[in-house]
């Protein structure tokens, strides 16, 4: 994350008490799909060059089930 700030020409101050490691929002959560968690990774991707586009995220797998009806 601190890369990218700088990247944009912004500082990045973390303080000590926050959590730097990665987490699965899977353990913490009541859903068990994981194109809708692999949809919500691409959509929270910190680096912009890399998130996905609105667009393609219309068009991700997970939204199969809605477009079929």
């Amino acid at each position: 994350m601190r890369n990218v700030a700088f990247t944009h020409g912004y500082g990045l101050l973390i303080p000590e008490g926050i959590r730097k490691d990665r987490f699965d929002v899977r353990e913490i959560s009541k859903i068990h799909d994981d194109l809708a968690f692999d949809l919500l990774a691409k959509m929270l991707e910190v680096d912009p060059e890399k998130r996905i586009s609105a667009e393609k995220a219309l068009k991700h797998d997970f939204f199969n089930e809605i477009y079929d009806e």
